[in-house]
């Protein structure tokens, strides 16, 4: 968590539900002289003055080390439906984006890979992806049910209308199939050509 707050880390959540700034209320902190000082707390409106909390969150320790932190949670949601989406034509799978995007459906998650990413990943994790795919989405919405109903058919609808063909996964185990290709695209991709740091 102290790694997550000092980069403000984000994630394939970050499109609908923010990154950690957007869930620390309140930190303490080790400053350089061994000082110890606490930031924000458990309420809400804990707001005047600097907003040290914020400061602190994505500081990546050079402001001092953080021993203790506050966050909100947020529940589980009731329902979700995860969607793999594949092109002909990387613009389509743009397009089509765009338009989900225009059509107020904010998923919990959309990834997008070009053919080059595909091919990496299918040959580093064996998952059975669409290798012949030019592009590719991986689409998930989340909610409570009736949401999930209705944003999954928007979704479904745009991809259509943007020469995609779409695939619904069926269950949990479909779905985790479907993510284990997102989580296996930085390993993949970092095997063809390392990074420099």
């Amino acid at each position: 968590m102290g790694g997550s707050v000092s980069e403000c880390s984000g994630g394939l959540r970050g499109l609908k539900y923010g990154v950690t700034k957007h869930y620390v209320m309140g930190v303490e902190v080790v400053m350089a002289d061994g000082t110890v000082a606490r930031f924000g707390g458990k309420t809400v409106k804990n707001v005047t003055a600097y907003d040290m909390v914020k400061l602190f969150t994505g500081a990546e320790g050079t402001l001092g080390v953080i021993t203790e932190i506050t966050v909100k949670l947020i529940p589980a949601p009731e329902a979700k439906k995860a969607m793999l989406a594949t092109f002909e034509s990387l613009a389509d799978a743009g397009n089509a984006v765009t338009e989900i995007v225009r059509s107020k459906v904010i998923p919990a998650t959309m990834e997008i890979m070009d053919n080059v990413t595909i091919r990496t990943v299918e040959n580093f994790a064996k998952i059975g992806l669409p290798t012949d795919a030019e592009a590719l989405l991986l689409i998930e919405v989340d909610g409570i049910p009736e949401v999930v109903e209705r944003e999954a058919a928007t979704v479904i609808k745009v991809v259509e209308k943007n020469k995609g063909k779409i695939k619904v996964a069926k269950d949990d185990k479909e779905r985790d199939g479907l993510w284990a290709a997102r989580r296996s695209a930085l390993p993949a991709l970092a095997q063809v050509k390392p990074p420099r740091y």
